[in-house]
């Protein structure tokens, strides 16, 4: 019987940052190891063994209709309904046991993150509950602190690659060869029946198995790059409130060069290479079809999006870090943050609240153009991450107010 999944509780529910980074800490640990760990891995990946190599050996004994001993085809059905039941049982569990403690991590995980967690008091840190850049926003070791998260957020990225759900491309494998004996032409029906059975017993738990899997992967990215965000946020804001003067944005017309010129070497090289006209033309193909694909992700990455640390209310609605694509417009001393999510509320940010404006290019980003907006209204402060050419233009001219 497992252990029930531990469930994120609100940050109100500890005394302070440093009690919740330690309990955040812990519990992340035991979900990292109970969720992708061997314990869960192996006896999945023996149940599935037993599943296959029970159903093939029945499948070859009905093909053979019992002529060689005819009490082995009742015990072979005997034993695949008994080992079906308890197998697919057992993995079905696994499965869905994987999926919900993959959530719970990922909620675990944001939860220093959240509104109520930036209003908590920062408390006395131990050495197992490392403090965040928010944390030490206003201290002088804000850089140290926050690339120390951040390495330990791209540490469980580049260590997760290695884990073991990585065994379960064994019956996808599996389950594809099943699959491409049901589409290919020449098979028998035997051979169709033995791949049908291979694609639901191997490929499918395996293809499941593999989505919670990848989207872990791309949850513990997003989760590196908004901590990169975040430090890049909080040393503007640093900057903002110790510099008056806003960088200007660099160009990166050069960049758009060099990365043109190297796709155009790139294509000469193969064309080079690849004498044969088919070799050339596939080349192209290639190569128009990664531009095409570029263009479309800068293209959307372009679309004015919003992100906000505050420690007021006003990013309720919109979440800690989270990104939301918005439009920005322009009133009586007052710039309006519309999102496109008609369920999330406008945001209003008085520029006679704005302490600074900085220009900059993130490093998860660096083609994008970033405006970082840095607020105080007497009671709470706040950064503002807009991105885009279209946001940073719109709030190029906005003028500091006096303190």
């Amino acid at each position: 019987m497992t252990d029930p999944v531990p469930l994120a509780p609100d940050a109100t529910a500890f005394t302070d940052r440093a009690h919740l980074r330690a309990e955040q800490r812990r519990v992340l640990r035991h979900l990292d190891r109970t969720t992708w760990g061997w314990r869960r891995v192996l006896p999945m990946l023996g149940w599935l063994a037993a599943l296959w190599l029970v159903a093939l050996v029945t499948g070859l004994a009905l093909s053979d209709g019992g002529r060689e001993s005819p009490l082995l085809v009742p015990f072979l059905l005997v034993a695949c309904a008994v080992v079906g039941w308890f197998g697919i049982r057992a993995v079905a569990r696994g499965l869905a046991a994987t999926r919900r403690e993959a959530a719970a991590i990922e909620r675990w995980r944001h939860l220093d993150r959240s509104v109520d967690a930036r209003r908590l008091p920062t408390g006395a840190f131990a050495e197992d509950a490392d403090p965040t850049g928010w944390d030490r926003r206003d201290e002088p070791d804000l850089a140290r602190v926050a690339a120390a998260v951040e390495a330990h957020e791209l540490a469980q990225v580049t260590g997760f690659a290695a884990r073991a759900p990585q065994l379960f491309v064994v019956p996808w494998v599996l389950g594809l060869v099943g699959f491409f004996a049901l589409v290919v032409p020449s098979m028998t029906t035997t051979q169709r029946v033995g791949g049908a059975l291979t694609l639901l017993l191997l490929g499918v738990p395996a293809t499941i198995a593999w989505s919670s899997y990848f989207r872990e992967v791309l949850r513990r990215q997003r989760g590196a790059n908004a901590r990169v965000v975040e430090r890049v946020a909080l040393l503007a804001r640093q900057r903002v409130l110790g510099a008056p003067e806003p960088l200007p944005v660099r160009s990166d017309v050069l960049t758009r060069v060099v990365t043109l010129l190297a796709m155009l070497g790139f294509a000469g090289v193969l064309a080079a290479v690849n004498a044969d006209r088919e070799a050339a033309l596939v080349a192209a193909a290639t190569l128009v079809a990664a531009a095409l694909a570029t263009a479309a992700g800068v293209a959307w990455a372009y679309r004015p999006r919003v992100r906000a640390w505050c420690t007021g209310p006003a990013d309720a609605g919109l979440g800690v870090g989270a990104h939301h694509r918005v439009r920005i417009e322009r009133g009586d001393g007052v710039l309006r943050l519309q999102p496109v999510d008609e369920r999330l509320p406008p945001v209003d940010l008085p520029l006679s609240t704005v302490r600074g404006i900085e220009t900059l290019r993130l490093p998860v980003f660096p083609w994008l153009p970033a405006a970082v907006i840095v607020t105080d209204d007497g009671s709470a402060d706040g950064i503002w991450v807009l991105t885009g050419p279209g946001a940073v233009a719109a709030v190029a001219d906005a003028e500091r107010a006096p303190r």
